[in-house]
Order: C-alpha cells, then structure tokens, then sequence
C-alpha cells in the first residue's frame, strides 16, 4: 500500500459526515437527484418563441401582409405553396402536398385558407392576398357565382376566415410576379424530395371542407301498396264503385303480418311485397351482386320470386334491367332470330315468281351507267341484272 491513498484518507474534508448524515436522514424520504443536462440551442428558441408575447402596434396603425398562394395539380398529384410577407419585408414559406384527387380551383382555395390560417396564427391584422387565378378572385369578391357544391363550400370557408381580419383584400397579380410560388407548387405536387429543405411541408390527407351531402329520401308518388293498405288497415275503400270492387277481389290476394304486407300463394310462401325503389335494389343485388351470374330476364323474375319477394311489374323490370345492364350486352350470346316474322316466298315452279330490286348510284361506268337493275328468280335462284344509265318505266318494261 502506497503513501497516497493514506494522505487521501487522512486529509478527508470534515463536510463528508454531514453530507452523509443528510444523506441518511433524507433516505426516508422519495427524493431523487438528477443532474441537469445542457439545453440545447434549438429548445432554447423554441421556448423563448412560444413564452414571445406579440408586439402591441400603436392604435389605428395596421401591419399589412401579403400572402402570395398558387395552386398545381397534375397527374402524378396536387400541392400549393404559400409565401407571407410581413411589414419588415421578412419572408416565410410554406409548401402543401395533397393526398386527395383535387382540381386546379380546389387547390387555390385550399392554399388560400391556408394562408389565411397561418396569418390568423401570426397575429396579424390586415392582409392581402396576392394570386393569379381569375377565378378564385372573382368569386370572393362576389362577381362570379359558385354554382359547384363543393367549390360554395371552400368559397363558404374564405368568407368565414376574413371575418376574423380587420383589412381583407385580394387582388390579382400577373403569373411573371407570381412564378415563384408556381414553380415551388409544383414542386410539391409533384415529387418533395426536390423541394428545398429549408421549406415546410405540411401533407393533407383530407379537404379543408367537410362536404357532406345530405340526402333525404322522400317517396311522393302513389304507389300500388297504398290502395291495398289502407283499405287492410282502415278499410277505406276508394269512391268509384267499380275501382273498389277490383280492390276488393285483388286484396283477397294479400294479407298484414306484424305490421309487413305479404302476398298469400297457393305453392309458395307468402312473398314481401316491394315498392319501385326497393325493387330496383333487390334486382340488381339479384342480377349482378355478389352471387350473380347475370341471368335472362325470365329467370331474374322467378329467382326474385323465390327468394320471397313481389310487385307486380316483376317480369317487366327485369327485362329491362337485362337490356341495360353493361356485361350482359357486351358478353352475353347472339340471339339470332329476327325482330320481326319474316314473309316466306314460295316457287312452285321455275320463272312462276321474280323478285326485282334497283341498285344505286353506283360510281360511273361506260356510256355514264350509275343503276343496277337486279331480277332474281324465287324457284332456282338465277339472277339477271342490267345497268342502267337513268331510272324509265320504258326500260324497265323493256328489261322484264
């Protein structure tokens, strides 16, 4: 053992007792020590820019900004770019890459909410928007109606966001003062790894807008369950004694189960009865859902009908859904018979019955003959044909 360790022991400071009769009277205590650890630059400014309290500008006098947007849309994708410019001639820039289809206006707007967002962030008071489509302009500051749903909306949105501003205006501006958003919108519609990195990006995955379209499913025309149905639940029959006769006898066919209307059978079990729009949806589920095979129009009706559903026009909106649909027409088999009865032509002997046809205009020949006259015989099939410059009854009694 050295000389070293001993002086260390020897020349120990009397504070280690108290530090460790401190340390033993705080053990009862949850106390942990954890040395601080260096902060680093960039958490330093971001705490000193969130705790920044904005300027206060004197009364009356108002900071402008211009907040110059554009739009691209292609097809590899849409993005937009957004360049603020405050008071001081500070720049910030701001790029956007959609991941929804989106057209050239919807862009526009969704950069124009945007930077309308960004300066509703910043405090600012007064702004100007600087873009170089027509349209969008025109139709903020009411010159041109939006008549698309979706484009009243964003329109709907802007009008709402200038709101909040105390100085709102937007103006046009030539696309040679706007090229450099358009070149950077570009950018980020298309691919955003060529953007530069010292620009932010912000994806969107949806719209701006939630665009729901409510649809109400009114039934206003008379159907010919209503009839039947209120003269089953009610007994209420109609005014004209011949038309509630007929009710009478066809009501004998149907009958009110909890409150569900069934058609009786005599060989089958009683069918749910259908009003046009459901029907519509029972066939085309029926014909080309997920276990179809696209049958004709007979055998649609019946498996309808077997799988317990009525109405009475059953067999003719079948055959009509056939004729439209797409894959049947395009893919089904040739029926080969004719659309109407064709005439059958009898020969009970040779030259008995000729048929005579005339042919033309044909392209010019010799001695200026454009018409072929045609003459065949129904019994052996001969044919005789001349050509003829002009159309007479002389010639063609000549002919025959």
């Amino acid at each position: 053992m050295t000389d070293q360790p001993i002086k260390q022991i020897l020349h120990r400071p009397k504070t280690s007792g108290r530090l460790l009769k401190w340390a033993i009277e705080l053990s009862e205590f949850d106390i942990e020590f954890k040395p601080r650890t260096a902060i680093k630059a960039q958490a330093l400014a971001d705490f000193i820019v969130e705790l920044t309290t904005p300027p206060e500008h004197p009364p009356g006098k108002q900071v402008d900004w211009r907040i110059f947007v554009d739009g691209s849309s292609n097809d590899e994708g849409s993005g937009a770019r957004i360049i603020m410019i405050g008071p001081n001639e500070e720049e910030l820039e701001y790029s956007l890459h959609f991941e929804f289809p989106a057209t050239n206006n919807k862009v526009e707007y969704e950069a124009v909410i945007r930077g309308l967002g960004l300066a509703a962030r910043f405090w600012v008071t007064s702004v100007e928007i600087c873009s170089d489509s027509q349209l969008i302009i025109r139709q903020v500051t009411g010159e041109f109606e939006a008549k698309d749903e979706k484009i009243a909306a964003y329109l709907m949105e802007v009008k709402n966001l200038q709101k909040g501003f105390t100085k709102f205006k937007i103006t046009k501006v030539p696309r040679k003062d706007n090229e450099r958003p358009n070149a950077l919108a570009k950018l980020a519609s298309a691919n955003l790894r060529r953007l530069p990195h010292t620009a932010s990006v912000q994806i969107l995955r949806q719209p701006s807008i939630q665009h729901v379209i409510d649809v109400m499913n009114v039934e206003n025309e008379e159907s010919w369950i209503d009839p039947l149905f209120k003269y089953l639940t009610k007994n209420k029959l109609p005014e004209d004694a011949l038309t509630a006769r007929r009710l009478k006898v066809w009501a004998a066919s149907f009958a009110i189960i909890d409150g569900l209307f069934y058609k009786r059978g005599f060989t089958m079990p009683y069918l749910k009865r259908l009003r046009s729009t459901e029907a519509q949806v029972v066939l085309v589920e029926v014909h080309a859902g997920i276990c179809s095979n696209h049958q004709g129009a007979t055998t649609l009706a019946f498996k309808t009908l077997r799988q317990g559903y009525y109405w009475p026009s059953m067999k003719e909106d079948a055959r009509e859904l056939v004729r439209k649909c797409n894959a049947c027409q395009c893919y089904g088999n040739l029926i080969h018979i004719p659309a109407k009865q064709q005439t059958v032509v009898f020969g009970v002997c040779p030259f008995f019955q000729w048929g005579m046809d005339i042919l033309g205009p044909l392209p010019l020949s010799k001695g200026q003959r454009k018409f072929l006259l045609v003459a065949i015989d129904c019994f052996t099939k001969w044919v005789e044909a001349e050509p003829l410059a002009t159309i007479t009854t002389t010639k063609i009694q000549g002919f025959i």
